[in-house]
């Protein structure tokens, strides 16, 4: 107490003998410390914002996707999406041990929830047959190898055991291997790359993905 009280009194000192001098420092050093303290808030302000922006971008390219799925997809009289994925074929449902079952699909939605998947097929399946993709098999240490897809179902450049052949169901890309059985499944981002939905029931390494080669 009695440093803080010596203090005072030598800061009252100075001030009775340079008041002029004093309190220019005293504003000075308020001013200095308002904007030393706007700086240092200011990055994250900045990055927020950047934050934020990147998800409306986000947003935006869903929308997009969507839109254009929906302008593009070849309709039927029923309102479906004529587009289907060679070596398409229904898929039994099976259940994963240790995971809930899923639940029935709400009547209201079926028709639009039909169109969706249909559209999505359709822009799957039309990317596809428009694109080389470099395909990154094993993430962790990014080896990858071309892929190319033929119209009947068959893979092209690329193919080995793994992937055999292809086909496009329920919104997915499905990786079959040469025993016909379901070896990678990928959806579709809103800029065109695939990637791996790391379902339990796949066989290959998780996080794997696709992406157009320019």
């Amino acid at each position: 107490m009695s440093g803080l009280l010596e203090l005072f009194l030598a800061s009252t000192k100075i001030w009775g003998a340079h008041p002029v001098e004093f309190t220019g420092a005293l504003i000075l050093g308020i001013i200095l410390g308002y904007f030393l303290s706007r700086l240092r808030y200011q990055s994250t302000i900045d990055a927020q914002k950047v934050h934020l922006a990147v998800k409306d971008e986000s947003i935006k390219l869903k929308d997009a996707a969507i839109a254009s799925a929906s302008a593009s997809a070849p309709r039927t009289n029923s309102g479906q999406s004529s587009v289907t994925s060679p070596a398409a074929e229904p898929i039994p449902t099976q259940s994963v041990p240790g995971q809930p079952k899923p639940s029935s699909e709400d009547p209201r939605f079926t028709d639009i929830n039909a169109r969706i998947v249909g559209q999505t097929n359709a822009r799957i399946t039309n990317e596809l047959m428009n694109n080389r993709y470099k395909f990154v098999f094993n993430p962790e240490n990014g080896r990858s190898k071309s892929l190319t897809f033929k119209a009947n179902g068959e893979i092209a450049d690329g193919r080995n055991g793994n992937e055999y052949k292809w086909r496009v169901t329920g919104g997915r890309l499905e990786i079959l291997n040469d025993r016909n059985e379901v070896y990678s499944r990928f959806f579709i981002l809103p800029d065109g790359r695939l990637h791996h939905t790391n379902d339990p029931d796949t066989q290959s390494i998780k996080g794997q993905y696709l992406e157009p080669a320019h």
